[in-house]
């Protein structure tokens, strides 16, 4: 690494550009020269020159291999060496050099235009400034001495060949954004865009489409040219064919139009295949990279519903022939090749495979020069991945990547739902599996997504840094991206601290999409979920406010901007559903206290409403329409029908009456003739089983009088005394077991609660029935056993390959995959982990096993594992049924894992008492076990199912 002085009280790093440089280049040198102001408080600007250097004391020189007269020129009298740059796809090295017309020379030599430019921001960004300076507000750095350290080797070629996003779903919030500043989806909006993509080392963009044409808005062809200028490939999304956006056919159509009037093929092939010829004329000069294909209008079927497989698949091979000789013809023209792409994406993809009756287009030869696109089904899950024969595909493969969907089974569009953990899961396969030529990510608005777009864009920019070789690293980018992001400003404890609180935030939304909560989805009741999710929103808001007490000025505002109003927006979204549940189910129960959670949720809503109107007003309005998405309560894919939660007063009787409940349980126990109600409590004869907290309320107006009576017991007791009390509302008493007070023989204390003339039982019944358990056996719980999937007694897996953690991943934060991913497993040597729980007595249980709700990469259709207990196979299981579809929203099985982040899968196994040996085993890649439950009935009901299980 050398070191290089651009600014202190004696320099000021001049950036200097040869007058026959691209345009593209001159602009990028006059954004990295505006950060360098910014950061020095300079006023500096860009200079031109031709032949020799004008004299300076720091200089940083952009050129071109080959383009530029000054390289050539220090390379022929071989003051400095090309050779690990030139003939390069977007590499660039940085050459020191001390001359007699500038003392410190910095030359930035990239191979190519978007070489030289990546070159330019990574100035910028190891001075400080964060790639999200704009998107994020980021901190820009206030230094009197500017030094920064470079490597002068050259570097590596981008992993993968074509990186960008699709700005997309963008109504509401990106388009009322955009036309309040910028006029319209115009050159001077996608200016910032731009910038964005090649600060993050992109180079592919798939412009805004609902509503606008990139050819026609900027005005006319501006936004073409500027994005050409930079370098930047154009293309369209999965049905925009030959350089046209979708929204144009609209304008265009009608029985006089030279168009005609049916976007259909065989209907109208003269009308469509001139469409798409003047397009490709009109726009073929420019950077692009065409789409081809053909879907309905605005993402839909091309033919109808009574069509067969190879009536699509006939059309389609039309309608490619047809373009192909289009493109050619505009190749020639233009003396240039362009880029190709066909978008596998909902139906397209078996029309590509066919069936066994129907050859589909797997073979064609037609496509040997097209990049075959693949979709994950939008929430973020592979669908089928490249085999041994497609990965020989010459132009090879793309990944259409989702942290944003407008569609089934509910859409997520609001803020970032999306953790970093299963993006790097799922497209480090994608890149094992040969998927290299193309990653696009559907970003949405942008603005709330940009944070893992940098992530996506790293990863696909530098695989050997991000990818498979560096596992669990999602929170250290997070660090590193947070303190660039602060201008590397703050101290590596709130450096930490922020990037804690963005990923609880984003972990949180993570484990059910915001649009897809109500306030049935944490339990209420079972578990304490309800509880303890609000305690965690508790620490979340704490941890906020006391880090946001140390900011202050551009980083109060950078912070705000990035994740402060995601956090508080989260926060008060899922209290407003939390409460709203503890609301109906208090009332259900008849308790009074229900009307205060009704208040509570009202609190909410007024809150979320407030921090909508402060996201508009943040920064004097510059990011106001982004506020504008829906995110309460869908109740089918998009926000139609959307509902705030449902409230329930209770009215309260008209003197104190007394119900009891168990604070994890629905039943009320209340006054009875005869005998009097009593709550057993089993919970003690088990070794997980330490406190039982019940809620004594008073149901009418009054202050209720009440007392607890305990038994005299050595392994019980109680958080109160046994004097007399009164309650206004409701108090929890919490009784404790001292489980080393227990032995083997079952033992009973009956506890008494008496409120005015109501009497209530609690019977606990405990004992010590695990002595004899070995160490690391899990033991028996109330309801069964559960174990999360890194909790293995032991694993194996075959030669080459071996089990990984994935830390901080999936609705458990935890679970195991098997690497590497290409591996086929033959017949007894498939990975497994084996886990070892401790049965009370012989019996038949239902092992249920949850797995992330990946999807078979194969044609197969297979996602299989197997059981094995105390050694003996005991059964072979697919994870999904026959004729899975996934992406289809009719498939409940697809819907239901996307929305709740699993899939579970039950079998029946036989326990022997004693110690049992339960082993899953992999039969096809892809499977990642997060969890697993062994019960004989049906536990209670809660989203993240039962705590994990206490080992001895």
């Amino acid at each position: 690494m050398d070191k290089i002085t651009l600014h202190d009280s004696t320099v000021s790093a001049q950036i200097l550009v040869e007058k026959e440089s691209a345009s593209g280049i001159k602009k990028v040198a006059g954004k990295v020269m505006a950060d360098l102001n910014a950061i020095t408080g300079g006023k500096t600007k860009v200079k031109e020159f031709s032949g020799k250097l004008p004299k300076a004391d720091v200089a940083i020189v952009p050129c071109i291999v080959g383009e530029s007269a000054f390289l050539a020129e220090l390379e022929q009298s071989k003051k400095i060496s090309l050779k690990d740059v030139t003939g390069k796809w977007e590499v660039y090295k940085y050459i020191l050099l001390h001359t007699d017309e500038v003392k410190n020379l910095l030359i930035v030599a990239g191979s190519d235009k978007l070489g030289t430019i990546y070159g330019l921001f990574n100035i910028s960004e190891l001075c400080g400034v964060s790639p999200l300076c704009y998107w994020a507000d980021s901190v820009i750095p206030k230094k009197n001495t500017l030094k920064i350290e470079i490597d002068t080797k050259a570097t590596k070629e981008p992993s993968v060949k074509f990186r960008g996003f699709f700005i997309n779903d963008e109504w509401p919030c990106y388009g009322n954004w955009t036309m309040e500043h910028f006029g319209g989806f115009n050159a001077k909006m996608y200016d910032h865009v731009f910038e964005l993509l090649l600060r993050l080392k992109g180079n592919y963009l798939w412009p805004a489409m609902w509503s606008s044409s990139f050819a026609w808005d900027g005005p006319g062809l501006d936004s073409y040219k500027l994005a050409d200028e930079y370098g930047i490939y154009i293309g369209n999304s999965h049905h925009e064919p030959c350089l046209r956006a979708g929204e144009e056919y609209r304008q265009v159509r009608g029985p006089k139009s030279i168009y005609g009037d049916a976007w259909n093929y065989h209907a109208n092939t003269k009308g469509i295949t001139r469409f798409w010829k003047d397009s490709l004329d009109e726009r073929g000069m420019f950077t692009s990279m065409v789409t081809v294909g053909m879907r309905g209008e605005a993402d839909s079927t091309i033919l109808g519903a009574n069509a067969t497989l190879k009536d699509n698949i006939d059309l389609l091979k039309d309608v490619i022939t047809c373009q192909k000789k289009l493109i050619k013809e505009t190749e020639k023209k233009y003396k240039k090749t362009f880029p190709q792409v066909l978008a596998l994406y909902k139906e397209v993809e078996p029309f590509y495979y066919g069936d066994k009756d129907t050859e589909g287009l797997v073979d064609w030869d037609v496509l040997d020069d097209v990049i075959l696109m693949l979709c994950e089904d939008n929430h973020g899950y592979l669908r089928t991945v490249p085999d041994d024969k497609m990965r020989k595909h010459p132009a090879g493969f793309g990944m259409y990547y989702h942290v944003d969907y407008h569609g089934d089974p509910i859409s997520y569009e609001w803020i970032n739902s999306s953790p970093l953990a299963l993006m790097w899961e799922q497209m480090t396969q994608a890149y094992e599996y040969g998927i290299k030529s193309v990653w696009i990510l559907n970003v949405g608005d942008l603005k709330h997504n940009e944070f893992p777009l940098t992530y996506f864009l790293n990863l696909a920019y530098d695989f050997d840094k991000y990818g498979t070789k560096a596992p669990n690293t999602c929170f250290d980018y997070t660090k590193k991206a947070v303190g660039t992001f602060f201008g590397n400003t703050l101290s590596e404890e709130n450096v930490t601290e922020a990037a804690e609180i963005l990923t609880e935030t984003v972990r949180i939304n993570g484990y059910r999409r915001p649009e897809a909560l109500n306030p049935m989805i944490y339990d209420a009741c079972h578990f304490g979920e309800a509880e303890a999710m609000l305690k965690r929103l508790d620490t979340l808001e704490t941890r906020l406010k006391a880090f946001e007490k140390k900011l202050k000025g551009d980083a109060k505002r950078a912070w705000y901007s990035l994740t402060g109003f995601q956090t508080r927006a989260t926060i008060a979204l899922i209290r407003m559903h939390l409460y709203g549940g503890l609301n109906l189910l208090q009332a259900h129960q008849g308790l009074k206290s229900a009307s205060d959670y009704a208040r509570l949720v009202d609190k909410q809503i007024a809150e979320d409403k407030a921090l909508k109107k402060e996201w508009a007003d943040f920064e004097n309005h510059k990011w106001r329409g982004m506020e504008l998405a829906s995110h309460v309560g869908f109740t089918k894919w998009n926000e139609d029908g959307s509902r705030y939660p449902l409230k329930i007063f209770v009215e309260p009787f008209d003197r104190p009456r007394l119900y009891v409940t168990r604070t994890d349980d629905e039943k009320v126990y209340d006054k009875v003739y005869g005998p009097v109600m009593r709550i057993k409590a089993n919970d003690f004869e088990f070794a997980e089983g330490k406190t039982v907290s019940v809620r004594l309320s008073n149901m009418g107006v009054g202050k209720l009088k009440a007392r607890v009576e305990m038994p005299k017991c050595k392994w019980l007791s109680m958080d109160i005394t046994g004097e007399p009390f009164e309650i206004e509302t409701d108090k929890v008493v919490t009784f404790t077991c001292n489980r080393s007070k227990l032995t083997e023989a079952k033992e009973t204390a009956l506890v008494s609660i008496i409120g005015d003339d109501t009497k209530v039982e609690v019977e606990f019944t405990a004992c010590d029935n695990t002595k004899d358990a070995p160490k690391g056996v899990f033991l028996p719980g109330r309801f069964g056993y559960s174990i999360l999937a890194k909790d293995y007694a032991e694993k194996s897996a075959p030669v080459g390959s071996k089990w990984l953690e994935l830390k901080d991943y999936g609705v458990y934060d935890s679970a195991m995959k098997c690497f590497p991913v290409l591996t086929k497993y033959k017949k007894g040597e498939e990975p497994s982990l084996t886990y070892k729980v401790y049965a009370l007595e012989d019996g038949e249980y239902t092992l249920q096993a949850d797995f992330t709700p990946t999807n078979p990469l194969s044609r197969t259709g297979k996602l299989r594992y197997g059981v094995a207990v105390n050694g003996k196979a005991a059964g072979e299981y697919n994870t999904v049924p026959n004729g899975y579809r996934a992406g289809v929203a009719a498939d409940k099985t697809w819907s239901q894992g996307v929305l709740t982040h699993r899939r579970s899968c039950t079998s029946k196994v036989s326990l022997k008492k004693g110690v049992n040996e339960i082993t899953l085993l992999l039969k096809d890649p892809g499977l990642v076990p997060a969890k697993l439950y062994l019960y004989t009935e049906n536990p209670p009901t809660s989203y993240f199912g039962m705590p994990e299980s206490k080992r001895k």
